[in-house]
Parts: structure tokens; sequence; C-alpha cells
């Protein structure tokens, strides 16, 4: 059986939907999820020109084929694990926003 044609005579386009994901991609780790990583905040304060570095914080993926996230098994272990687990997190995220006011220091 076909697929239905629109108003205009074209056959419509259906989505397969895989069940399975494709061979080649159950092989590398998604290169479109983001894994666990750290994220380091220095706030750049206007009014007095001082910056302050926040302490970094740990951003947390909750994949499982991620060897630093909190749902990856405990079962998984190396050698299996070094093949199909991310063993590093990415590189850091560094924001620097500037904040209209005086840091902690020059308030007192």
């Amino acid at each position: 059986m076909g697929a239905p044609f629109s108003a205009t005579g074209i056959k419509a386009c259906h989505v397969n939907t895989l069940r399975v994901p494709h061979p080649v991609l159950q092989d590398i780790p998604s290169l479109f999820t983001t894994m666990c990583y750290y994220r380091q905040v220095r706030n750049i304060y206007t009014r007095c020109g001082h910056g302050v570095t926040d302490p970094d914080e740990e951003i947390r993926c909750n994949l499982v084929n991620c060897k630093f996230s909190t749902t990856h098994p405990r079962h998984c272990r190396p050698p299996a694990c070094t093949k199909t687990c991310w063993q590093y997190r990415q590189y850091p995220q560094q924001y620097s926003p500037n904040i209209n006011g005086y840091c902690p220091q020059c308030r007192r």
C-alpha cells in the first residue's frame, strides 16, 4: 500500500522511526548530547572593575554511557567500560557576566 497523495498530487513523506540505532551510531558516543562538564564563572563588577571567581560547578549529564554520571551502572568496569562509555569530561563552560554593581569587597 503506497503513501497517500496530497492535494498537490505529491506523495506525502513518511518518517521511518528506527527502534535500534544505526550500527555506526552504536559504536561512537553521541555527538549531540552534552556529557558531564564543569562550569566556571568569573563575575566582573563594572562599578569597581574587580572580578570574583566562583568555585567550579560540576554539571552532570545523567547519561548511562558517561562514567562520571550518577546513572552509570556500577557493574560497568574496564575493559568494556573504556570501549563503550565516555572516559573524560567535556571542556568547561566559561562565563564572565558583567554585573552593574560593586564587588563583595567594595560593598563593605
